[in-house]
C-alpha cells in the first residue's frame, strides 16, 4: 500500500511522456503490483487490480502539462506598436494612425484609446525608439464581463488585421499592459557572435530563425532588433590636408553641427525678458551633398575661403538604425509574442527541438534571454525553496519526536501531496507556473499536517498502553473528522478563485487548482499510507533496537 501510494506520483508524471516510457512506467507499475500481492497473498486482488488499472491509465492517456512563468491578469489594456519605413514623415505616418483609430473606434470592447505619433514608448523590458516612423496607440478596453474577448484574444485581432490592412507596416506588436507598465515581448533570443564574428552573420542567423519563428502558430509579432540601414549623409574629414590647412576635426564638427542644428547663443532682450535666436542654415541650402561640401569654413592659414568640400568628402550613405552588444559580443534580438492559448515553457521547448536544432548558426550561438531567462532564474530558486522545506520539516519533526526514523512515516505523504496538483493542473489546461507552485507548497504543508496529527495521536495512545494496531485503527477513526473539515474548508475557500470569480481571479487560480486538486486527492491517500508507513517504519525500529540489544548482551556475555 506504501508503495503503490507514492508510485502513483510517477504514473501521472509519466501521463506527459513519449508512449516508450509510458510502457516502461507501466510494466514497472504491474511488477510492484504482483510484488505486493505476493507478500500478502490473503489480499492479492486490490494489489493486482489496482497496479493494472494505473498500468492502462498510463499506457493509453497522454496529457500535454503547460509550463509557464507567471500568470498574468485581463486587466483591459493593450499597446499597439507600429512602425513604418525610414522615410515616412511625421504626416505620412500620422495619416496611417488615423486610419487604424477609425477601425479601433468601431470595435465594441473599445471604451477609449490615446496615440502618439513619433515615438513606440517605454515597456518594462526595452526603451523605445524616436522618430517619424514610429507611433504607440494605447487602448482602454471595457470591463471584461462585457466583452467576449480577453485581452489577448483582442491584441492577436488586432496585430492580425494592421499586418493585412496597413501593408506599408515595417513591424507591428501589439502587447498587453500590468498595472502602469507596458509588458515587452514574451519571447526573447538572442543571436551572438564575438568581437570578429561580421554582423552581417548575425543578421542572416537572425532572419533564419525568425523566418522559423513565423511558422509557429504559437507565435506573433516576429521580429528582429536589426533595421534596414538608413540613408544620412557623411562628412569623411581627411586629417591631414585639414592639420595643413589649420583645421582641427573638432572646429569642422562643430561647424557642420551649427549648419544643421544650429546655434542659439545669440540672444535678444526685450522690456526684461529674454529670447534666444537659433542661427541655422537655410533648409534649400543643405539638401544635397554638394550644398554641404559648398559650407564656408573659414580663412585657414593661407587667409583665402575654404570651403568644407576641400577638408573632407560629403556623401550620401546608409548607416544601421541600432548597435547591440552584451558582454562584450555583438547581438541581434528576436522577440515574439505569444498566442493567447501558448505557454512560455512549451513554446521554450518546442524551440529548442524543431527551431534551433534545424537552423545552421555559422559560428554564432543562440541563448534564450528575457522572460526565458528569468523563468530559468526563478524556477531554480522555488526548486532550491521547496527542498529546502522537506529538510527543515524533517529536521523539525525529528526534534519533535525525539527519532530520526518515525519522520519518515510522514514524509511518505509529501510525493502523494504532488499528485492530485499535477493531475488537476494538466486536466483543467493550467499552466505549471510560480503561482501554481505556490499553491503547491501550500498542499505540502497541510497534508504533512494532517499527517502529523494522525501519527502523534497514535503516538498518544500507544503511551497509554493500547497495542499498536488498536492504536492506528482508532487515531484514523477519531482524528478522520477533524482531518476532513480542514480539507473541506481549505477546498470550499478555493473554489471562488479556481472559477475565476472576480477582478484578477485568473492570476491566483492555478493555485487555488493546485491547492484543491492536491487536498483532494493527497488527503485519500494520506489516510490510507500514514497508517502502513507507520506500521513499517514502527516494524523496522523495534528491528533496529533488537540487533542492537542483542549486540549489547553478547557484549555483556564477553566481557
Amino acid at each position: 500500500v506504501m508503495v503503490m501510494g507514492n508510485f502513483v506520483l510517477l504514473n501521472v508524471l509519466a501521463f506527459m511522456t513519449p508512449p516508450q516510457v509510458r510502457y516502461i512506467v507501466a510494466a514497472l507499475t504491474v511488477a510492484v503490483g504482483l510484488i505486493g500481492a505476493l507478500i500478502v497473498r490473503s489480499q492479492w486482488k486490490p494489489f493486482v487490480v489496482t497496479s493494472l488499472f494505473l498500468a492502462l491509465l498510463t499506457s493509453v492517456v497522454q496529457i500535454q502539462p503547460r509550463f509557464g512563468f507567471m500568470a498574468t491578469a485581463d486587466e483591459g489594456m493593450v499597446h499597439l506598436v507600429l512602425e513604418l519605413p525610414s522615410y515616412y514623415s511625421l504626416e505620412q505616418t500620422d495619416k496611417v494612425v488615423k486610419r487604424i483609430e477609425k477601425f479601433i473606434a468601431k470595435l465594441p470592447e473599445v471604451e477609449s484609446y490615446f496615440t502618439n505619433v513619433g515615438t513606440t514608448g517605454v515597456s518594462a523590458r526595452q526603451a523605445g525608439n524616436f522618430g517619424p516612423q514610429f507611433a504607440n496607440i494605447f487602448i482602454k478596453l471595457v470591463d471584461k464581463s462585457k466583452r467576449e474577448r480577453s485581452d489577448k484574444e483582442f491584441a492577436e485581432f488586432l496585430s492580425f488585421w494592421v499586418r493585412k490592412n496597413v501593408p506599408e507596416a515595417v513591424s507591428v506588436e501589439t502587447l498587453e499592459q500590468s498595472g502602469v507598465v507596458r509588458m515587452g515581448s514574451a519571447v526573447t533570443l538572442e543571436v551572438r557572435g564575438g568581437t570578429g564574428t561580421d554582423r552581417t552573420v548575425l543578421v542572416r542567423v537572425a532572419k533564419r530563425i525568425a523566418e522559423k519563428l513565423s511558422q509557429m502558430p504559437e507565435l506573433r509579432d516576429v521580429k528582429i532588433s536589426w533595421s534596414p540601414a538608413r540613408p544620412e549623409l557623411r562628412v569623411i574629414v581627411d586629417r591631414d590636408k585639414a592639420a595643413d590647412l589649420g583645421f582641427s576635426i573638432a572646429e569642422i564638427g562643430a561647424i557642420v553641427r551649427t549648419a544643421f542644428n544650429g546655434n542659439d547663443s545669440l540672444k535678444y532682450k526685450e522690456n526684461g525678458e529674454e529670447y534666444p535666436i537659433r542661427i541655422w542654415l537655410a533648409k534649400q541650402d543643405r539638401q544635397r551633398p554638394e550644398d554641404v561640401a559648398s559650407l564656408f569654413v573659414g580663412p585657414g592659414m593661407r587667409e583665402t575661403p575654404v570651403t568644407l568640400g576641400e577638408l573632407a568628402e560629403v556623401k550620401l550613405d546608409r548607416a544601421p538604425v541600432t548597435l547591440q552588444r552584451k558582454d562584450r559580443e555583438n547581438l541581434i534580438e528576436i522577440t515574439a509574442n505569444l498566442a493567447p492559448w501558448a505557454s512560455l515553457g512549451n513554446v521554450q521547448r518546442k524551440i529548442m527541438q524543431e527551431v534551433l536544432k534545424e537552423v545552421e548558426t555559422e559560428g554564432t550561438h543562440v541563448v534564450f534571454g528575457g522572460m526565458f531567462e528569468r523563468m530559468e532564474e526563478n524556477m531554480a530558486q522555488l526548486g532550491g525553496a521547496i527542498r529546502l522545506s522537506i529538510v527543515l520539516l524533517y529536521m523539525l519533526m525529528a526534534a519533535l519526536y525525539n527519532s530520526l526514523v518515525l519522520p519518515f512515516s510522514i514524509m511518505f505523504t509529501v510525493p502523494q501531496a504532488l499528485v492530485g496538483s499535477f493531475l488537476l493542473l494538466m486536466l483543467t489546461g493550467k499552466e505549471w507556473n510560480i503561482v501554481s507552485i505556490i499553491g503547491i507548497i501550500m498542499v505540502l504543508g497541510m497534508v504533512v499536517n494532517a499527517a502529523i496529527i494522525l501519527v502523534d495521536y497514535t503516538e498518544i495512545l500507544r503511551e497509554r498502553g493500547m497495542e499498536r494496531m488498536a492504536a492506528v485503527i482508532q487515531a484514523g477513526k477519531t482524528r478522520l473528522r477533524p482531518v476532513m473539515m480542514t480539507v473541506l474548508v481549505a477546498i470550499l475557500s478555493s473554489m471562488p478563485t479556481a472559477l475565476e470569480w472576480g477582478r484578477g481571479a485568473e492570476l491566483r487560480s492555478p493555485m487555488a487548482i493546485a491547492v484543491i486538486g492536491g487536498l483532494a486527492v493527497s488527503t485519500i491517500l494520506t489516510l490510507l499510507v500514514v497508517p502502513v508507513a507507520y506500521t513499517v517504519v514502527d516494524d523496522a525500529i523495534q528491528i533496529v533496537r533488537r540487533w542492537f540489544g542483542r549486540t549489547q548482551t553478547a557484549a555483556q556475555v564477553e566481557a
